[in-house]
């Protein structure tokens, strides 16, 4: 069995035979790859290729984990596997900036001191919106981090703070960018207001227009 687990060739084709391989089924990798192998870089970089999946790297050697070089190589490719890369790199500038800006959302892996900087914040909710909710307390309530991050999503209204809620601004970009649907995580005190109303109910026209839906399904849409 040791002789098939260092194969590189045999554990990938034994990989590849799972059906429907999913994070549930990710763990048998632990067992499948032998140790020399989980620091075999080749392989890595052919599993990650073939799955277009960074989680693989999970499954990766401390050796590998460690290596500076090839985690600047493979961030490049598939930078969601910044969540298991040695820690120490969780606290190197170029190497968080370079995986903050390839996937917004590694935000929530980096050093606590870099949720504090507003510039990487920045940079991280233009990706992806969601990240805001990984930034530092006193960042979440950065009226312009806010704003650029219902620009990307407007569905992260929900993720606000209450204030942000109550922003006319705000609420009306969210809507913009969410197909209306954001209009569920609107403050009580604007769902009635007659201009996010008016707002709120173009969107909701022009996209159910733009899907073909009949009157009567789009209502029942937009009330789920």
């Amino acid at each position: 069995m040791v002789g098939f687990q260092e194969d590189g060739e045999k554990v990938f084709k034994f990989i590849r035979s799972i059906r429907s391989l999913d994070e549930y089924k990710l763990d048998i990798l632990n067992s499948v790859i032998g140790e020399k192998l989980k620091n075999d870089k080749e392989f890595f970089e052919k599993l990650m290729d073939y799955y277009s999946f960074g989680v693989f790297f999970k499954y990766a050697g401390e050796k590998l984990k460690s290596d500076r070089k090839f985690i600047l190589k493979l961030l490049k490719k598939y930078p969601s596997c910044f969540e298991y890369v040695d820690d120490k790199f969780k606290k190197d500038e170029d190497i968080v900036r370079l995986a903050v800006k390839e996937f917004g959302l590694n935000l929530e892996f980096v050093d606590e001191k870099f949720k504090k900087d507003r510039d990487l914040v920045l940079m991280a909710v233009r990706d992806c919106g969601l990240a805001i909710k990984y930034a530092d307390e006193e960042l979440q309530k950065d009226r312009e981090i806010v704003l650029e991050a219902i620009k990307e999503d407007g569905l992260i209204l929900s993720e606000l703070r209450d204030e942000f809620k109550k922003d006319k601004e705000i609420v009306k970009l969210a809507l913009e960018n969410s197909e209306g649907i954001a209009i569920e995580y609107v403050d009580e005190t604007l769902q009635n207001d007659p201009e996010i109303i008016e707002i709120f109910e173009k969107i909701k026209k022009e996209v159910c227009k733009k899907v073909g839906m009949t009157d009567a399904e789009c209502d029942e849409f937009y009330s789920l």
